[in-house]
């Protein structure tokens, strides 16, 4: 440098010398306030307005500013609440201005805004109030400031490092912490600017591992912001433990992650739109309060995909649901409750109700409208049980997959389903239709095959002692439901049909099979509800079998097997307006167009007999077709079989099953049934075993306007009785007799049976009427042989007059009518060849002795010496007297001495009653010397029976064996001037 410049220098240090010094005094004085005052102001202000205004306390550690970077540090700054409770603490707090660029941008421009380890404790205390929001500072006096402009802010850098957030909530019945930490959270180039998109990005993780992620962009004129967001390993039981009892189950297990964008607005209102991609819950077990914790429903994996959410459209739409892996466990309680509904019920809130105040209205715009393209249920499994019954129901549901297409809430929307499972062991049911939800429409197409029902059980054990030893049901068909139906329209309505294949069922009382078929089916069911309606186009039994039991107490087996479950109370009696609304219901209609049967067996047992009684129908075959509830219709019925293989059987006519007492005409034949089958009821009815027989029956029963009018046609062929038993309840009835009686020349007993009576007579039943006809009968039959035969054969006589021949006294000999009679009878024994005819060694011993004595007396006075025979009753007195006398001397050694009454003038001068007189004197005491002897007596008797013998085998047809000469006492009544003899049948 040269003298001039130097000189120059020189003369500038002076000049500026004072302005410098002053400058730099300036300077000093400044980075003194800077590094040293304003610290301390920064100190002062903070502890003054937080003892002050917030009444908390605070603790800093150390504060700088650096006055020319214009940069503020807070370092180990902590704020608690006045008992020392910790609020809010950080490590370091950083501001730096940046003044120059505030003058280019005329904003107020921050060049770093850093918060490095902030921890903040966030608490709601038991009264609902947010400690956080008490650090406001209080309100300035008079009517609140109008909002004027927003100020322009420009930050360069704004960090949070390693933050941490606490949070407690002690409003809830049980305090819920949690603890987000490290948070870290970045704003790059803010500004208040209108429309400008200020990026940030935030993450936060939990002390269990859940992670948050926030970036995108937000403008604050107009506020709104949009950006990415994702959730992961959010754990199931951090959701449970803060909604509690908002929440009616527990979440032991699980996690939810989920990623999406969105899209706010506040102006105006608030907009939202968000999108996520894929929402994915994981393992979630959910299971009831109060447990242990035990998962009812697990599920392993539930995806949502493609979630989009339109807030100002109150809209959320989703592309595919899917569910994989369920597993759940149902029950129903023995009060018939289901155990899931304790799941999904609202829980009574255990804490105080929050004020009215505190209610917030519904929000406005109307209900929220959610749609789903596609639900995909997938693998699931469910435990079904039945409590209510011991044991309990047992019905696992297996591979169990659901499908569901176009899934809205919006009105009338229409969704297409598709599902299949497995039902136990081995049923499968698959469904496929379309629903909708508003109203309730549902159309759908059902396939259950080979459900076992030996699963149910439990349900049969309930009403009757049957088990079920095997079956499978199945079923297919077309379900209709709607809420509303149109009028006219059934609300309700099943098309399809079923079957139960291979039913075998047990009585438990006895041990023995009671039903069963290979298969039953049933198709063109139309089933409608509300009005009710069934028809049914065929109903089809192959093969099936049914056993009636009378044990040995005399209880059948159906009665046997059924119970009454007991209840816990007595019903309630209807009240008279329900007894009368039942009343006035209609029946429902019913109609069956064709039943069918083949193969079928019936098979009988009597346990009240010894031996036991057994017998079976089989190859039942036939149809019964155009069955109704309608009186005015008639089904025709056509079925057969036999009984014991070799016996035919016939069922034909027609009848209405579904309204029987009003309209029945029905035919049954039975024809060939060998007798020797009914040896138990015939020993211990009949006394007597059979040793051969055929039956043969037809029965005719005319129902009409519920009068009965029946006929039992009964053939009997060859019936034979063996040997006596020694039962106590044979009938006293000469049952062998009223066979005899009963069977014609070819062995057979042809009996018409007519009933009648109307079924409105409480003491009207077909079945003791029957019998009671037989029986009375078989004792009219045994009773009164005679009339039966009569009946039977007429030929112009009674029964009774067939039962007795009349003779003259003292005399053997037939008159024509007797022997006419005898003719009809002999004919009535050829016709019934088992009968025997008993004839008796008849005499009368008061009226044929004194036929015979006078018999005698005339015989000897016609041996003696007489005038002629005068034509002249007078003269042929005279001669009587003359002869009487003769034989008096003769046999008396004298003359007769008469009474004065009879003493007289003799000869022709007697007049006729001195004659008739003194003739009845000399009877009476020549009749005793003529008094008949006990041969002749015997000898009459026999010439009566010969001569009645003779009469009857004078019929050719007659074996004489079967007539026999009897010496029994006579028991008739023998009207005046005849001896009647009293024929017997055996």
């Amino acid at each position: 440098m040269d003298g001039s410049a130097s000189e120059a220098v020189s003369l500038a240090l002076r000049r500026w010398r004072v302005p410098l010094i002053v400058l730099l005094v300036l300077l000093a004085l400044y980075a003194a306030a800077g590094f040293w005052l304003v610290p301390r102001l920064i100190r002062s202000n903070i502890e003054q307005y937080v003892s002050r205004d917030l009444k908390r306390r605070v603790s800093i550690g150390e504060v700088r500013f650096n006055p020319f970077s214009l940069a503020v540090e807070i370092q180990a700054l902590s704020l608690t609440e006045a008992d020392g409770t910790p609020l809010v603490r950080f490590r370091l707090l950083r501001v730096e201005a940046a003044a120059l660029r505030s003058l280019v941008y005329r904003a107020y421009t921050l060049s770093e805004v850093r918060l490095e380890q902030p921890d903040i404790r966030v608490r709601i205390g038991a009264d609902g109030a947010l400690n956080l929001s008490q650090l406001k500072p209080p309100a300035a006096a008079g009517p609140p400031a109008k909002p004027g402009p927003l100020p322009a802010v420009r930050i360069r850098s704004l960090a949070v490092v390693d933050g941490t957030v606490g949070f407690e909530d002690l409003s809830r019945g049980q305090p819920f912490t949690a603890t987000l930490r490290p948070i870290e959270f970045t704003l790059h180039d803010f500004r208040t600017a209108p429309k400008f998109e200020n990026a940030y990005q935030f993450a936060a993780e939990s002390l269990a591992g859940e992670k948050l992620s926030w970036s995108g962009e937000f403008a604050v004129q107009p506020l709104g912001s949009s950006g990415k967001f994702a959730v992961t390993g959010l754990k199931a039981a951090t959701v449970a433990a803060y909604l509690q009892d908002a929440l009616p189950f527990e979440l032991p297990s699980g996690s939810l992650s989920l990623s999406g964008e969105y899209r706010i607005t506040l102006t105006g209102g608030v907009g939202l739109t968000l999108e996520l991609p894929k929402l994915a819950l994981r393992d979630i077990g959910i299971a009831p309060r109060g447990g242990d914790d035990t998962p009812w429903i697990s599920v392993p994996q539930l995806d949502v995909l493609g979630t989009q959410v339109a807030l100002a459209d109150r809209r959320v739409s989703v592309d595919r649901v899917n569910i994989d892996g369920v597993r759940a466990q149902l029950w129903r309680e023995a009060d018939g409750s289901i155990n899931l509904q304790r799941l999904f019920s609202a829980r009574a809130a255990t804490t105080a109700p929050a004020p009215a105040a505190a209610v917030q209205p519904a929000a406005p715009g109307g209900s929220w409208t959610v749609s789903v393209g596609t639900i995909a249920l997938t693998n699931t499994q469910v435990a079904a049980e039945d409590r209510s019954t011991k044991p309990a129901v047992e019905l696992p549901i297996s591979a169990l997959s659901l499908n569901i297409t176009g899934f809205s809430t919006q009105s009338n929307a229409q969704m297409a389903f598709t599902a299949s499972t497995t039902l136990g062991n081995s049923g499968q049911l698959s469904t496929t239709g379309n629903l909708q939800l508003q109203p309730l429409i549902a159309d759908a197409h059902v396939e259950l095959t080979s459900l076992d029902l030996v699963a149910f059980q439990p349900y049969v054990l309930q009403y009757t002692l049957l088990q079920v030893g095997s079956g499978q049901l199945s079923v297919k068909g077309r379900v209709r439901y709607a809420a509303n139906p149109p009028r006219g329209t059934p609300a309700a309505q099943f098309q399809g049909g079923a079957a139960v294949a291979n039913l075998a069922t047990t009585d438990l009382a006895m041990q023995q099979d009671l039903v069963k078929w290979q298969l039953l089916q049933v198709s063109g069911i139309d089933y409608r509800h509300t009005p009710d309606r069934l028809s049914i186009a065929n109903i089809s039994a192959h093969a099936p079998y049914a056993r009636v039991i009378i044990g040995a107490d005399g209880r059948m087996n159906v009665k046997t097997i059924m119970t009454t479950p007991t209840p816990s109370a007595p019903p309630p009696a209807p009240t008279p307006a329900a007894v009368k609304a039942v009343a006035a219901q209609a029946p429902m209609p019913i109609r069956i167009d064709l039943v069918s049967i083949d193969q079928g067996t019936a098979n009988f047992t009597d346990q009240t007999l010894q031996p036991d009684f057994s017998s079976s129908m089989t190859a039942l075959a036939g149809t019964v077709t155009g069955l109704s509830s309608d009186p005015a219709t008639r089904a025709d019925v056509k079925i057969t079989g036999s009984v014991d293989t070799y016996a035919p059987v016939e069922i034909s006519g027609q009848v209405n099953p579904l309204a029987p007492a009003l309209y029945c005409d029905l035919t049954l034949s039975f024809h060939n049934i060998d007798l020797t089958t009914f040896n138990p009821y015939s020993g211990k009815f009949a006394g007597y075993n059979i040793v051969k027989g055929k039956l043969s029956t037809d029965m005719h029963y005319k129902i009409d306007k519920r009068r009965l009018d029946a006929t039992h046609h009964i053939v009997i062929d060859q019936l034979e009785f063996g040997a006596a038993t020694d039962s106590k309840q044979a009938v006293s009835l000469p049952i062998k007799l009223a066979v005899a009686l009963l069977k014609d020349r070819n062995g057979v007993i042809d009996i018409p049976v007519p009933i009648s009576g109307s079924l409105d007579d409480p003491d009207f039943h077909i079945a003791p009427v029957v019998w009671q006809a037989l029986r009375h009968l078989l004792e009219k039959v045994v009773l009164a042989p005679f009339t039966a035969l009569a009946s039977i054969f007429g030929g112009g006589h009674g029964g009774e007059e067939l039962s007795y021949v009349d003779f003259g006294t003292g005399s053997a000999a037939l008159t024509d009518a007797q022997a006419q009679k005898i003719t009809t009878l002999a004919k009535a024994l050829v016709e019934r060849p088992q009968l025997k005819l008993d004839i008796p060694l008849l005499t009368e011993t008061s009226t044929d002795d004194a036929a015979i004595a006078r018999a005698d007396l005339d015989q000897t006075l016609a041996k003696l010496p007489a005038a002629p025979a005068s034509a002249d009753p007078a003269a042929a007195q005279r001669q009587r007297v003359a002869a009487l006398t003769s034989l008096y001397t003769q046999q008396l050694g004298a003359a007769p001495v008469f009474a004065p009454e009879l003493a007289g003038p003799p000869g022709k001068s007697a007049p006729p009653e001195l004659l008739a007189g003194r003739i009845a004197f000399l009877e009476a005491a020549l009749l005793p010397h003529y008094a008949p002897n006990a041969q002749q007596r015997a000898d009459l008797g026999q010439a009566r029976a010969k001569a009645v013998q003779a009469a009857v085998l004078a019929n050719t047809d007659i074996a004489p064996e079967r007539v026999f000469l009897s010496n029994r006492a006579p028991t008739a009544t023998s009207p005046p001037g005849s001896v009647r003899m009293e024929l017997q049948l055996q």
